[in-house]
């Protein structure tokens, strides 16, 4: 039975000593209390608090910074694309296909479809401006140019009999293309 009446007297002890007088007291102690608590946790929560900010600071710097290096990629790529097509269209081929996968580092596939044949001086002409492409970009130019001028010699071994090279494509992941070749029957070929 002592059990159940002890926070019944507890509570009734508090009231009986909460008289009007006394009132103020347990209010400022209370405030205190909560601002004991409220600057504990202020302390306890800054790090979280200041971690956060530069983390969401961070994050709007680099959304800023990715969205003006799409911008420039995207002006990069046009260009690109003007020389590609000038440099396959000497080769023979024309593009028939761009696709862009968008990503930290973006995927671009250049299709080409073959066009029409060139001159072995015409193309002997190309080989040697090819050849004095430099840099990255220059590099990537003449590895898709070169691979587009011999296709034929590479698959003549795979190549399906009554087929052509149909269209040539490079996926452009990082410095070195990828290719696929789809070939198409004899009589539909444009070559």
């Amino acid at each position: 039975m002592r059990k159940r009446f002890l926070p019944i007297v507890l509570v009734i002890g508090v009231l009986s000593f909460a008289r009007p007088g006394h009132a103020g007291m347990l209010q400022d102690g209370w405030n205190r209390s909560l601002s004991v608590v409220e600057t504990t946790t202020g302390y306890i929560l800054s790090p979280f608090q200041a971690a956060a900010e530069w983390a969401l600071n961070f994050l709007r710097s680099e959304e800023r910074a990715l969205a003006a290096e799409l911008n420039r990629f995207v002006t990069t790529l046009r260009q690109d694309l003007s020389r590609f097509e000038t440099l396959a269209g000497r080769a023979g081929f024309s593009l028939s296909n761009v696709s862009i996968k968008p990503g930290i580092i973006p995927e671009v596939e250049l299709a080409f479809e073959p066009a029409e044949e060139i001159t072995p001086a015409a193309e002997a002409a190309l080989r040697q401006e090819l050849a004095q492409l430099t840099g990255a970009m220059g590099a990537l130019e003449r590895a898709v140019i070169l691979l587009l001028l011999d296709v034929d010699e590479r698959v003549e071994a795979i190549r399906p009999n009554g087929f052509r090279v149909g269209e040539v494509a490079f996926a452009l992941v990082a410095i070195f293309p990828e290719m696929t070749i789809n070939f198409v029957r004899s009589e539909t070929a444009a070559r």
